[in-house]
């Protein structure tokens, strides 16, 4: 028997496609533009964009999947708690690099379902100092800057979001990924988890 909600469930997962698919398109049509043009001057500017260039012609492609958003327990009141999606389905793409270093850097598009059941955009720049352990596996410590939107937040008018810390466990092409989101009494204060599956090496 098909029920109210999993029609709605249906009909928020093809509107997440749509949006997500219009997102991704939108930056990787762009931002090669931007990555292979010539700085004009040396320095610190000519340094971001040999890195981004190296991330997005040399860097692999990668498979995002959000699925988390685990909300504070002492921060939030549990009715509160009761009324909020914390299962944040959705995902997006993404292009890997590992420099000189054995770091990786990343640039990622994707899109899920935020704590109100609606669209949520993220698009931005990760970072991790990665150690590496026999039989392929490893970890990451880092950050991620973002450009996002919110129907809550600017009545949806995308924003930059402050660097948020990150971690990473992996092996092999699959890893799992965790930020949290710092805030106040029943605000922010959340921890999103996401994987991400390389699809090429």
């Amino acid at each position: 028997m098909i029920t109210l909600r999993c029609i709605k469930a249906t009909l928020l997962h093809k509107t997440l496609m749509k949006k997500t698919s219009a997102y991704l398109l939108s930056l990787f049509l762009v931002f090669p533009t931007f990555a292979s043009s010539t700085p004009d001057k040396p320095g610190f500017i000519q340094s971001v964009r040999h890195r981004l260039s190296q991330i997005w012609y040399e860097g692999t492609l990668d498979l995002y999947l959000t699925g988390y958003a685990w909300h504070n327990r002492y921060t939030y009141q549990p009715e509160k708690i009761a009324t909020y999606n914390e299962f944040a389905y959705g995902g997006g793409l993404g292009k890997g690099f590992i420099d000189e270093d054995g770091d990786w850097h990343a640039l990622y598009a994707m899109g899920f379902s935020d704590s109100h059941y609606n669209f949520q955009p993220l698009a931005g720049y990760g970072f991790q100092k990665m150690f590496y352990f026999p039989k392929t596996m490893r970890a990451g410590v880092g950050f991620t800057w973002f450009v996002t939107a919110r129907k809550d937040i600017f009545h949806g008018i995308p924003f930059i979001g402050f660097p948020l810390p990150m971690v990473s466990l992996g092996a092999g092409r699959a890893s799992l990924f965790a930020t949290y989101v710092p805030g106040g009494k029943n605000y922010g204060n959340v921890l999103f988890m996401f994987g991400k599956w390389t699809l090429n090496q």
